[in-house]
């Protein structure tokens, strides 16, 4: 029985830990739509998952371009 358990918790880890590793093309193109022009394929998947969460947290638009832009800069 603990072994099935084990193995269970193991397997919801490891896919739990997939599915946030990347992500997603709306992730990218919410990014996009605040930095229009410009290549968001240098940011990484945490820096965009950040974005995301900038993008989707209260902040005023100025200030999320604000945050896209820095990001942009400090990646290349």
């Amino acid at each position: 029985m603990k072994t099935i358990l084990a193995t269970t918790a193991l397997a919801v880890a490891v896919f739990a830990g997939a599915a946030s590793a990347s992500v997603s093309n709306l992730d990218v193109s919410t990014v996009q739509s605040y930095a229009p022009g410009q290549d968001v394929s240098v940011l990484t998947d945490e820096k965009i998952r950040d974005l995301v969460n900038t993008i989707h947290g209260g902040n005023s638009p100025s200030d999320i371009r604000a945050a896209v832009s820095a990001a942009l800069r400090n990646a290349g």
